[in-house]
């Protein structure tokens, strides 16, 4: 939601500040400490609040916050853990670290949003955040109706809760 519209729209969504800090922290508490945030587009509120929440959590840490921009030319080489964006940027980085000999977990850990069926498409299966998009659908639905039947409307947010599901992207450090 566009912050200085906030109080106007009705808004359906997943706390996605919450979400970036505990992919951060996640991969903080498997032992990594060069921990990037890699993203295709700095466009977009998602993107925005995912990355303030990366960016948070890393600070409170203790450690450098770094974003990376994907291109298919990138350097991948210093980073054990990263925070993806989405996950057809994230079987992109996957691709890439494996044209530069690191493999996933092993060299580098990646952590993910969505749990959509990419998520399983290839080996690593992805660790990911579930979005529950079956529930933003249904309540972004009910909003709509409501305000149909409401002339004057109303605005509020509703949050929609998370989940992570752990799969083969993520391992300790060693």
């Amino acid at each position: 939601t566009p912050t200085e519209k906030q109080n106007e729209i009705t808004h359906v969504d997943n706390d996605n500040v919450l979400m970036g800090q505990e992919a951060a922290r996640y991969l903080i508490d498997l032992g990594h400490d060069e921990i990037s945030f890699v993203t295709d587009t700095k466009d977009g509120e998602v993107f925005k609040e995912r990355y303030q929440g990366y960016q948070n959590e890393m600070l409170k840490s203790k450690r450098q916050p770094k974003l990376l921009v994907f291109d298919e030319n990138m350097s991948l080489q210093t980073e054990t853990g990263l925070v993806v964006m989405d996950e057809v940027v994230a079987l992109k980085v996957i691709a890439r670290l494996a044209e530069q000999g690191l493999k996933v977990p092993e060299d580098v850990s990646v952590i993910t949003y969505n749990n959509s069926a990419f998520s399983t498409i290839v080996h690593p299966y992805l660790t990911t955040f579930d979005i529950n998009i079956v529930r933003l659908g249904a309540a972004t639905v009910e909003k709509f109706l409501a305000l149909t039947q409401n002339k004057e409307g109303f605005h509020d947010k509703t949050i929609i809760p998370f989940e992570l599901i752990l799969r083969e992207s993520t391992e300790r450090k060693k």
